[in-house]
């Protein structure tokens, strides 16, 4: 978090009123960037110091005070630090007027004068006042047509003043005084043997007769509250410079950061673009295949089926003869395909190092259009209803990029499902869709297959097919 800076300038905060001969009273709001506190002083008779006493007892800031050449002629306003409690109180002596214009408005203004004059100004500019006739009139006519924002009397001469208004300011004062007093003034006070003061932003002067030890506490504290000041502004400006390196460093590292996707997301899509031709090349020779197959009689199919049922009825009449038929390779390829994707090619070939399958020239990414199981013994057929032959189907295999046909055998013309569930049962039927064919055709859960076909006319939907059973089961 950014330190606190210290507002307002040396002399606005200090507060000093002069009276008869080295009387005073001065407050000092002195601030170091972490603490404020008010410092009282006076060198006065009791009224006035007493209350000082009791506002700083009950923990009040005097925020306006007065003081007359009557030392019986006072006025002190206080607030707590957190702006209530604000009450303000007067000497005894001050006169029923005085006591009647204070009932009124609270006061933004009030100062006394010589000869028992007094101004009292409120937040809306009305004012009232004592000894008018001695009043200077050019103060009487700033007071009427102005807002007033500050207003000195001297305690020396009723005609003495200098006021600070919506239109400048405006004094009459000694001549010695006055040659002190410009536009630069914040305050002035002259005190009952003419001695005076004129506080500044950054100093002050005063006349011979001015208090000594008043002007020491004032020039310390112009001193001490100044570095305090310059302390806090450079440590502000310290801050302020780590957060900007701070900031300088996070917007490059988002820079950074930036660059480093849009790189990835560059390296990325000339990736995929790469997979997509290779994958284009990959099936060029495929839709060609296909291409030619669909170009094929029925009667080679159909050559096939009988081919394949007079293996499957000679499996069937000799228990010696045992089916081997396995499309994929007579020893088996002990493979397992998965789907590669949802829209892409059928399956991807899993061919482990020492498997039947790597020993027949597959590799792990080959692409399978097909899977099947290997035929067992007469007893696996009877998922193959007898008035229902078996169909054959064709089907294909990607080898390294060239088609290889292979023969998948089936029941009736049905969907099913199934997964391998011991070495003697090459595949159990798990699945069968209601209002299948193969649900029709009697096929049913638990039902032992030779083979399971997939219902297709594109080959995409081959990524379902069941599993390769590895050849000795």
């Amino acid at each position: 978090m950014e330190p606190r800076p210290i507002t307002g300038t040396e002399g606005s905060r200090v507060n000093v009123l002069l009276g008869d001969d080295d009387e005073y009273v001065l407050t000092l709001n002195w601030d170091d960037g972490t603490t404020e506190w008010q410092e009282m002083d006076w060198n006065s008779p009791g009224p006035i110091a007493r209350q000082l006493v009791n506002c700083s007892q009950k923990g009040r800031w005097v925020t306006h005070m007065a003081l007359g050449s009557d030392p019986d002629w006072w006025y002190v306003r206080g607030v707590k630090e957190d702006g209530t409690g604000d009450h303000w109180w007067w000497g005894d002596a001050c006169d029923e007027d005085f006591a009647s214009a204070m009932s009124e408005d609270q006061k933004k203004i009030v100062v006394f004068g010589a000869d028992g004059a007094w101004v009292t100004i409120d937040e809306d500019d009305d004012w009232y006042s004592h000894g008018s006739t001695t009043l200077h009139k050019e103060l009487i006519k700033r007071m009427k047509k102005g807002k007033v924002e500050k207003l000195c009397l001297s305690l020396e001469s009723s005609r003495a003043f200098w006021i600070k208004d919506d239109n400048g300011m405006y004094w009459c004062l000694g001549e010695h005084l006055e040659a002190e007093v410009d536009g630069t003034v914040l305050h002035v006070c002259e005190g009952k043997q003419g001695q005076w003061l004129v506080i500044r932003d950054t100093g002050f002067v005063a006349s011979r007769g001015a208090p000594k030890d008043l002007q020491k506490k004032l020039a310390s504290f112009y001193r001490q509250q100044s570095q305090y000041r310059k302390t806090r502004d450079k440590e502000i400006a310290q801050f302020r410079k780590a957060e900007e390196r701070k900031r300088k460093a996070e917007e490059a590292a988002l820079r950074k950061a930036e660059e480093a996707e849009r790189a990835r997301v560059a390296e990325e899509a000339a990736r995929q673009e790469r997979l997509a031709q290779e994958a284009m090349k990959r099936r060029g020779p495929l839709i060609e295949f296909i291409s030619q197959l669909s170009r094929h009689s029925l009667t080679t199919e159909q050559e096939e089926a009988v081919e394949f049922s007079r293996l499957v009825s000679g499996a069937a009449e000799d228990m010696e003869h045992r089916a081997r038929t396995v499309v994929l390779g007579s020893q088996g390829l002990g493979v397992t395909a998965h789907k590669s994707s949802d829209q892409g090619c059928p399956c991807k070939l899993h061919a482990p190092r020492s498997s039947p399958a790597a020993a027949a020239g597959l590799a792990t990414g080959d692409i399978l259009t097909s899977v099947t199981v290997p035929l067992q013994s007469p007893e696996h057929f009877r998922a193959v209803r007898g008035d229902q032959p078996g169909v054959l189907l064709t089907l294909f295999l990607l080898r390294k990029g060239v088609p290889v046909r292979a023969t998948l055998l089936t029941g009736a013309n049905g969907t099913v499902q199934g997964l391998r569930t011991s070495e003697s049962t090459p595949l159990e039927v798990t699945h069968v869709e209601d209002g299948s064919t193969a649900a029709k055709a009697g096929v049913s859960g638990s039902d032992v297959l030779c083979a399971a076909r997939v219902e297709t006319t594109t080959l995409c939907h081959i990524q379902e097919a069941t599993q390769v059973l590895p050849q000795g089961t």
